[in-house]
């Protein structure tokens, strides 16, 4: 035997302990165990992560819903402090009598615009043909000849035509006319423009609405639209719009 060199011996009899086996695959299989409940723990993590942020853009969009119901309920009492201001200011009851009395009179009523003028001399001939084409219009609303009282033009007769007010008997028909107005534009391919009959208070308020419409566009909130809802001018957010 050379000088430094180790020998090894072997017995065929020697047999591998349990406990060094065991031991030995222990020791390689624990990295890979751990990697597993790294990756396992990572996971976890992540599914955590995505379930806040989900409940995270749920919270911001009931508040970002919040914040506009409260711009609207805000714009809605700065309009009832104003008309109670004007209520106080009105020292003649009969003035707010004489305004409720206009505004169950004009709600029979309906405006047309732009409706072209006949080219007949004389009164009646003009009536009966702004009366036949007013009924033609309004037949989307299931609106019959029977169904007006009269029709007048507003006004000195000028070119191309005076607005045109249309009288029901009642102001049911005046309202299913207003509720179908978007399919009575529609079926006039945008000749006509119809709305109701207003008083000077209510297109006085409905002026003020616009202004703050406005204002309110201007200062970024492009999603929102007017709209007179139980005879009051509304600003309203439009349906499936956000900022």
């Amino acid at each position: 035997m050379e000088t430094g060199e180790e020998q090894w011996t072997c017995s065929e009899n020697y047999i591998p302990s349990r406990s060094s086996t065991v031991g030995c695959s222990e020791r390689l299989l624990q990295p890979k165990v751990t990697l597993d409940n790294i990756m396992m723990q990572l996971n976890g993590i992540e599914t955590n992560y995505n379930g806040f942020n989900g409940k995270y853009g749920r919270l911001l969009e009931m508040f970002e819903l919040q914040v506009e119901e409260n711009k609207t309920l805000k714009s809605e009492l700065c309009e009832v402090q104003k008309e109670l201001a004007n209520l106080k200011n009105d020292n003649n009851p009969q003035n707010i009598i004489d305004e409720v009395n206009e505004t169950v009179n004009r709600a029979k009523n309906v405006m047309l615009f732009r409706l072209a003028e006949s080219g007949h001399e004389a009164l009646d001939a003009r009536i009966n043909h702004d009366t036949d084409v007013v009924a033609k219009i309004l037949a989307p609303a299931n609106v019959v000849h029977s169904d007006i009282v009269k029709v007048v033009r507003m006004g000195k007769r000028v070119v191309p035509s005076r607005p045109t007010k249309v009288v029901f008997p009642n102001s049911e028909i005046a309202a299913k006319v207003l509720k179908c107005r978007s399919s009575i534009l529609s079926a006039s391919k945008g000749k006509i423009y119809l709305q109701a009959d207003q008083t000077m208070m209510q297109r006085t308020c409905i002026t003020n609405a616009r202004k703050q419409l406005d204002q309110r566009r201007q200062a970024g909130e492009m999603s929102l639209s007017l709209k007179v809802i139980n005879g009051k001018p509304t600003i309203v957010r439009n349906k499936n719009e956000k900022n």
